[in-house]
C-alpha cells in the first residue's frame, strides 16, 4: 500500500526513500556545484573527504556522484560506522579494495565485510 500523499498528489511512486534510483534524485543547485567540484577533483586524482552533520545530504550527494562517475576506474565504498577507530577504518578500507590487511599478532582480527558496501 502506498502512502496517502502518493494518492493525494497523484504521484506514480513514493518520491522519498532509499530505494529511489540514483538517476531520479533531485539535487538543489548548491549540491550540483558541489558534485561537479568533486568530479573535477577526482578527475585530477585529488583526495576528497565529505563530512557534515546528519541530514545535510551527504548520502544523497554521493548517490548523485555515483550516477555521474564512469563505472570503470572508480569504486565507491560506503562505511556506515562513523565511530570506527583509525585501525578498524583502514581494515575496512583494505577489505573493500580486496586487499589483505596486515596486523600484528595481538591485533589480527579483521573487520567484518558485512559492515561495508563496495560498489565497483
Amino acid at each position: 500500500m502506498s502512502p496517502s500523499y502518493v494518492r493525494h498528489f497523484a504521484l506514480h511512486d513514493a518520491p522519498f526513500g532509499k530505494d529511489l534510483d540514483d538517476h531520479a534524485l533531485w539535487l538543489p543547485p548548491s549540491k550540483v556545484c558541489l558534485r561537479d567540484a568533486i568530479v573535477e577533483a577526482l578527475a585530477a586524482r585529488e583526495s576528497v573527504m565529505l563530512v557534515g552533520e546528519p541530514g545535510v545530504g551527504k548520502t544523497c550527494l554521493l548517490r548523485a556522484l555515483r550516477s555521474t562517475l564512469p563505472q570503470e576506474g572508480f569504486r565507491l565504498t560506503y562505511c556506515h560506522n562513523a565511530t570506527l577507530g583509525r585501525r578498524d577504518f583502514y581494515r575496512q578500507l583494505c577489505t573493500a579494495l580486496g586487499l589483505a590487511p596486515s596486523a600484528t599478532a595481538a591485533d589480527a582480527s579483521v573487520a567484518s565485510p558485512r559492515s561495508l558496501v563496495a560498489r565497483s
